[in-house]
């Protein structure tokens, strides 16, 4: 029976075991830049400058020099990429929301805020939430790309905006403009499946009675999809298109035939 040190060591398990650990580190990337950046001023701004206090014994009114400066920078630093609110959170977190001055119980509240990495967790959150509306975006941009160029193009100046606000990972502006831009790529898709379901109609009617009920059913169906989940509208509208298309072409066919004879 092997043993665990020989089944850990097995070349194949050791390949299966990087291949996934390249893979989460790969859907990860986007979040790289953001972690490092947040641990750097919650570790080397926050807790450093309190650690610098520490050694050099200095404080005001129970609050350190240190906790004040690292409050400031965090402020100044943050205040555009993600509002006022969490930037003054940041900042007051720095300085222990002046909770060490508590005697006996300070140093220690003080020793839990320095760990405590309230900038990190937070900059995930909203580096998560931008990368939705990033790849939402993204989607769309794509899709009238293949669909219409010219479209596209017209929109390519404020997607643009958006990949350039997500690569300086500037949340709350990238939040501001994201609603109003999704909401427009999507009005051009929308736009574009309606193209495709009045073509749908038009061929509709060429088939038998029988059929236009069930098919102009289909097409209502993809009219009420369309606000609610466009990317199975356009692949619904394709695929009928495909399949109405096919019967029209056999129906009008069958019919030349009949005058023919």
């Amino acid at each position: 029976m092997a043993s665990i040190t020989e089944i850990l060591m097995n070349p194949v398990l050791i390949v299966v075991v990087v291949f996934i650990f390249t893979l989460i580190l790969y859907s990860l990337r986007s979040y790289f830049s953001a972690l490092i950046s947040s641990l750097f001023y919650d570790y080397v701004i926050d807790a450093g400058f309190s650690f610098a206090d520490e050694l050099l014994g200095i404080g005001i009114a129970g609050v350190d020099v240190g906790d004040w400066i690292a409050a400031g920078i965090l402020f100044l630093k943050y205040r555009k990429k993600v509002g006022n609110v969490w930037a003054l959170i940041f900042a007051a977190e720095a300085s222990n929301f002046l909770l060490s001055f508590i005697p006996g119980i300070g140093e220690g509240i003080e020793f839990f805020f320095n760990l405590f990495p309230l900038v990190t967790l937070v900059i995930l959150y909203k580096q998560y939430q931008a990368t939705g509306i990033y790849n939402g975006i993204k989607e769309y941009d794509d899709y009238l790309k293949q669909e219409n160029g010219n479209v596209e193009k017209k929109m390519k100046a404020q997607v643009d905006n958006i990949h350039e606000l997500y690569e300086k990972q500037d949340y709350q502006e990238l939040k501001n403009l994201g609603d109003s831009v999704k909401e427009s790529l999507h009005a051009q898709t929308k736009l574009i499946i309606e193209d495709k379901l009045i073509n749908i109609e038009k061929q509709i009617s060429m088939l038998p009675r029988e059929q236009q009920a069930q098919f102009q059913q289909a097409v209502d169906q993809i009219k009420q999809d369309m606000d609610t989940n466009w990317r199975e509208a356009v692949q619904y509208a394709d695929e009928l298109l495909n399949q109405v298309s096919s019967l029209a072409y056999q129906a009008q066919s069958q019919a030349t035939g009949q005058r023919a004879a």
